[in-house]
């Protein structure tokens, strides 16, 4: 059995899920970022679960004051 590499769209959201498990979550929503402005949904929901976590977003005192 031959795996072929993955292209295109697949290939990004396999490179931001496996990001993402190891802990690179600026990268991995970098990656999503991407997606979600392409229209993809499941992008779009990754990134809102990396928001409730708290993981990759961008820090300003201005922000976490509201």
């Amino acid at each position: 059995m031959t795996l072929a590499p993955a292209e295109g769209l697949e290939s990004l959201h396999l490179k931001a899920t496996a990001a993402c498990w190891l802990g690179y979550h600026a990268y991995a929503r970098s990656l999503w970022e991407k997606l979600a402005h392409a229209g993809d949904a499941e992008a779009m929901c990754q990134l809102e679960h990396l928001a409730a976590m708290g993981l990759a977003e961008p820090r300003s005192a201005s922000h976490a004051q509201t």
